[in-house]
């Protein structure tokens, strides 16, 4: 019934009679800024004296050379139609959903998210507003309000050539191109620079390849960024993808993205990928391929999607899927959507075929538990395991390897292991992630015995998530005693782990409970899955904005 409302609702808005309203004390609507000045720039459409506000469609014109739409979050609670872009036109629709009555007053309707293509100055406009009423009765507005906005971007359009068939698209970046794009960039405050090329093509293009200098991509350490733009998605390509070895005498790495028909797949993959977005990243060293893989080396894939009704619902359950070459299918555990932006995004050390799908894993043992949400996502997305498929084992502990090596799993850290600690032998599961965690130095052992499969306490979770925290946000949180004074057993806390527990409960990602912090504790599952979720959405929220 809520479906069909939504749909009623929505035909109504683009073939009712309406009624113009121009110059109205009520209903009064406005395009306002909220942030400008920079790569991105959010403006909200706003309601002044609403009276019944049940549904709307809204356009806004904007300058699509200068500026792109990344997103739309309704400031209502109902069901909003998936944003489109005509042109220099946006169209926006919303309906409430249900009995319920239509919103008055002052509100808020939307925020609308720009990328800046380029530097300048542009204008955002609320051309007009169609909207329906609780007794579905339609009113249209002319607001004439427009608002000004300034903003800072660089986006290189690639010359490109393309197939007889028109299918595949290649660009080719010069050394002058890509020195002169970064002399123009300004770094982040990591002293890092980012550039975005932008490859497009025809309605038939599903390949687009970028052919960059070899020599500019073999650096030792990441200095810059170059973002890819297609039709299909874009990624984000680190100035040390290679080593020099691998480039001995090749002149171009061309970058390969292809957009697969899921159609094209055998059962039960295309089944459970049905419609979504499903892509083949390669590398090509000249005209050879080559398999990608650098465990120090990560690039970021963004794939546009617009999920279904019940996907917008459990959006936290549409993952990434790697499929190998024999075809068997292993969760991405970075992979995520961002209902803001309508994107999916995930990270990766290797180039292969990966596709969306939606999954729902859950456990018997959990089910009415305070952990339920943070165990079924995190099982969904591949990153914590049940000991069965029916029994998770909600009440046990977890162990030192276990927590770190599922702590690292969902933050998608790797590196090359050549070292480990003493007591950690070579064919065990957690020998590469602990080696990687003893590399990159994200715990400190003084005596270089990790003890494993020792039962893991709060504390020491605490110590070793922070720690993780900080490499992966690339800066340092700082916490003091000060910041813990609402907890009573404090005074059980190690020295050395006060600053560690402090970042956490400052960061909301340990809140303690009954004003306690249990440090002495051991940990359970339960509560393991459940700093994990924080720490996913911390990390990867932030990099998504």
């Amino acid at each position: 019934m809520k479906h069909f409302t939504c749909v009623v609702l929505i035909i109504f808005l683009l073939f009712a009679f309406v009624i113009p309203s121009f110059a109205n004390e009520v209903n009064k609507f406005a395009v306002n800024a909220l942030v400008q000045g920079g790569s991105e720039s959010r403006i909200t459409i706003s309601g002044k004296n609403v009276t019944d506000l049940y549904a709307y469609e809204a356009v806004i014109s904007f300058d699509s050379d200068a500026l792109e739409v990344r997103g739309v979050t309704s400031g209502i609670k109902g069901f909003s139609v998936s944003p489109r872009v005509e042109g220099n036109k946006l169209i926006v629709a919303f309906t409430k959903v249900g009995e319920v009555p239509g919103e008055k007053g002052n509100i808020t309707l939307n925020t609308i998210t720009f990328r800046s293509k380029k530097t300048g100055i542009s204008q955002v406009k609320l051309e007009s507003i169609t909207v329906v009423d609780s007794t579905l009765s339609a009113s249209t507005y002319y607001p004439n309000s427009a608002v000004t906005v300034t903003h800072k971007g660089s986006v290189y359009k690639q010359d490109t050539t393309s197939s007889s068939d028109g299918r595949k698209v290649t660009g080719t970046l010069s050394d002058y191109n890509f020195e002169d794009m970064f002399s123009k960039a300004e770094a982040d405050e990591r002293g890092i620079k980012t550039v975005e090329v932008e490859i497009s093509g025809s309605t038939a293009a599903n390949v687009y390849i970028l052919r960059i200098p070899a020599a500019l991509l073999a650096d030792e350490v990441t200095t810059k960024y170059i973002i890819i733009r297609t039709p299909i998605g874009r990624i984000s390509i680190p100035n040390n993808i290679m080593k020099k070895e691998w480039i001995d005498g090749v002149k171009y790495v061309s970058i390969v993205i292809q957009k697969i028909d899921p159609d094209t797949l055998e059962q039960p993959i295309r089944e459970k990928i049905r419609s979504r977005p499903a892509i083949k990243l390669g590398i090509l060293l000249d005209d050879k391929e080559f398999q990608w893989s650098k465990p120090d080396s990560f690039v970021q894939v963004i794939m546009p999607y617009h999920p279904t009704e019940q996907e917008a619902v459990s959006h936290e359950h549409l993952v990434v899927w790697y499929i190998d070459n024999e075809l068997n299918v292993i969760p991405v555990p970075t992979g995520r959507f961002n209902p803001e932006l309508q994107e999916i995004s995930f990270v990766t050390n290797h180039f292969s075929m990966y596709a969306v799908t939606f999954v729902e894993k859950t456990f018997d043992d959990i089910q009415n538990h305070w952990c339920q949400k943070y165990v079924e996502v995190m099982a969904s997305k591949g990153i914590i395991k049940g000991y069965t498929d029916r029994f998770f084992g909600v009440h046990d502990n977890i162990s030192r390897a276990d927590y770190l090596t599922l702590l690292i799993r969902a933050l998608g850290i790797s590196a090359e292991v050549d070292d480990n600690f003493a007591d950690v032998e070579t064919d065990k599961y957690y020998y590469e992630t602990l080696g990687t965690a003893k590399k990159l130095g994200l715990v400190n052992i003084k005596d270089d015995l990790f003890r494993p499969d020792e039962p893991i306490t709060r504390e020491d979770m605490m110590v070793f998530t922070a720690s993780v925290l900080n490499f992966s946000n690339g800066y340092i949180h700082h916490g003091t005693i000060e910041d813990l004074n609402q907890y009573t057993d404090v005074d059980s806390i190690s020295p050395e782990a006060v600053e560690s527990v402090a970042i956490l409960v400052k960061e909301g990602i340990i809140e303690g409970n009954n004003n306690e912090l249990f440090p002495k504790n051991y940990l359970t599952r339960a509560e393991a899955a459940t700093v994990l979720y924080r720490m996913y959405n911390k990390l990867w929220g932030n990099l998504d904005n």
